[in-house]
């Protein structure tokens, strides 16, 4: 029988974990250049780790519907939900009764066709 034991099980998760940060910096750089550049590396990554726990926050575990969040935040801003264009945003976000998954994707398609498909910060 395999053990596997809670510091091994961290571990992956650590790697996991870091290996996603590194993707999602190479997801940002080569889909909003500009906004890499104007934040720097390390302020990206800042960011993505602020995206993590503000997943974290909204329950979800899934990591591609949390690179979806962080590409977001980069695209909207880091509050995009309070914002006045999309403060229903901020409603669906905390609507227990909404699966993870459906939030994002509802926020995703609705502001980006809002905008089409123009990310709305300025860098």
């Amino acid at each position: 029988m395999l053990k596997i034991r809670a510091s091994q099980m961290k571990a992956f998760s650590d790697l996991r974990c870091n290996r996603f940060i590194a993707e999602t910096l190479e997801t940002i750089q080569g889909k909003y250049p500009l906004h890499y550049r104007q934040m720097g590396r390390d302020e990206v990554q800042a960011l993505i780790l602020r995206g993590i726990k503000r997943g974290e926050e909204l329950e979800i575990q899934n990591f591609v519907l949390l690179g979806s969040l962080i590409e977001l935040t980069v695209a909207f801003g880091e509050n995009f939900e309070h914002s006045q264009r999309s403060v229903w945003a901020n409603e669906v976000l905390n609507d227990p009764s909404l699966p993870p998954a459906f939030k994002v994707r509802i926020i995703e398609e609705r502001l980006f066709a809002d905008t089409k498909g123009r990310p709305m910060i300025v860098v």
